[in-house]
């Protein structure tokens, strides 16, 4: 152990917050707050909330019910309101609005009494697949909107199909991960990225290291999208100002070339809203590394 210790790199970020994360459970639980009738919102801020400050160096993350204004496209016949989600991730830097950014992310609690099977979790899972969705549709409106088309070159959709947002669900206490990706024409996909357990006892206290883990690769996946979606404006600002450029030698190649899909490994019901008015249901479904998807 003190071997292992010694390898350790003491200045790495994630490695202290790592540290962090642990310290900060433990301190929780000490306290026997997790004995007590939580609420969701304990869950968040005292459990949840020391595994997601990672997150904060790639995305602000957005605390308390945050109107997500990428779904208002879809429910702009109902007046043109969002939906609410728990947690929102978005990046300012990417695309400054004097708002929030780009919104790249949510995530829901379904409540510290709730079970995978139960309506509410059914419910909340499609609410949050629905809003990445939305966010990611709202990602390829504005790269059209910047190219100036609606028609965008096969280099683009490419780029476009790599990008994955983030979704999270919150089921008692355990952490699920999907993500959220455009499979072409007006059809969206889910895939599960992986699920840990938070921390709810001392005795449990190891299971700190899996909800590291995926938070780890959650930031992973939000680092890449960022690059890809920074990549997709720069270049669809330049192809707007010199129409007559050959765009089939793109220097979107080079980011995109080792894109994998994450593996599913169980089966999901998404309800997938197309861009105009037609509604489709798709069923994502995937058998070892082969993907079938059905609507």
């Amino acid at each position: 152990m003190v071997k292992q210790l010694k390898e350790f790199n003491g200045c790495d970020a994630d490695m202290q917050w790592v540290f962090h994360a642990i310290d900060e459970s433990v301190r929780i639980l000490r306290t026997g707050f997790q004995d007590t009738n939580l609420t969701e919102r304990d869950v968040d801020m005292h459990f949840l909330k020391p595994f997601f400050d990672n997150l904060l160096t790639e995305v602000h993350l957005h605390f308390g019910e945050g109107e997500s204004r990428a779904s208002r496209y879809r429910r702009a016949i109902d007046g043109g309101v969002g939906d609410h989600f728990d947690w929102l991730f978005t990046s300012y830097s990417i695309r400054p609005d004097d708002v929030r950014g780009l919104e790249l992310g949510v995530a829901e609690n379904s409540g510290p009494q709730q079970q995978e099977l139960m309506d509410k979790a059914r419910s909340e899972f499609v609410k949050a697949t629905k809003g990445g969705r939305d966010q990611l549709a709202q990602v390829i409106r504005i790269v059209m909107r910047e190219y100036g088309s609606e028609a965008l070159p096969d280099n683009f959709i490419v780029a476009i199909k790599a990008l994955y947002i983030i979704v999270m669900q919150v089921i008692g206490f355990h952490l699920d991960v999907y993500v959220v990706y455009f499979v072409g024409g007006n059809i969206f996909a889910v895939s599960e990225v992986g699920s840990a357990r938070i921390p709810h006892s001392l005795e449990a206290i190891h299971e700190a290291l899996g909800m590291c883990g995926l938070l780890l690769r959650a930031k992973a996946l939000i680092i890449r999208s960022k690059k890809i979606i920074s990549a997709l404006l720069k270049e669809a600002r330049r192809s707007a100002r010199t129409k007559d450029l050959d765009l089939e030698n793109d220097s979107l190649e080079p980011i995109i070339a080792d894109l994998r899909t994450p593996i599913k490994n169980r089966v999901k019901n998404v309800c997938v809203e197309e861009f105009g008015n037609t509604k489709r249901l798709l069923f994502v479904k995937e058998i070892g590394s082969e993907k079938r998807a059905l609507s």
